[in-house]
């Protein structure tokens, strides 16, 4: 079995943010289903790691300032903040692809794939500044 305590630190991370690409992958299958017809899987492969990167990104900033009020000295890198953040991430793909599988088969609504982006990036966007609001909360106590 693999000992995670010996994998190197940044390593470590690295491949606990991959775990959000598959979901990535489902997402544009289900919505975006024409690049799929193109048989592309280079130009899907960088549709996924960029919007990885940059979900990633926006997802730590929400786990530094939800860790910032129990530690002063949070940074992207400390292992519980990946977690966080990736778990942030894993949930609301996931809980985003399952309501867009339900409304088309419910309803007969099917999400467009940019539509699908800009309910996701609008949702972590607009949890930020709620976020921020407990750390400015704090810095007044």
């Amino acid at each position: 079995m693999i000992d995670i305590d010996k994998i190197p630190k940044d390593l470590r991370n690295y491949l606990i943010t991959v775990t959000t690409l598959p979901f990535w992958y489902i997402s544009i299958y289900y919505f975006f289903n024409n690049i799929y017809l193109k048989n592309d899987f280079i130009l899907i492969g960088s549709i996924c790691i960029s919007l990885a990167i940059i979900s990633n990104f926006i997802a730590s900033i929400i786990a530094i300032t939800e860790f910032k009020e129990k530690n002063d000295n949070a940074n992207l890198f400390q292992f519980e903040i990946v977690i966080f953040s990736t778990f942030i991430q894993c949930f609301w793909l996931g809980f985003l692809i399952f309501l867009g599988y339900l409304s088309s088969k419910l309803i007969g609504l099917k999400f467009e794939y940019y539509g699908f982006l800009i309910v996701y990036f609008s949702g972590f966007l607009a949890y930020i500044p709620y976020a921020s609001r407990f750390e400015k909360n704090k810095k007044n106590k």
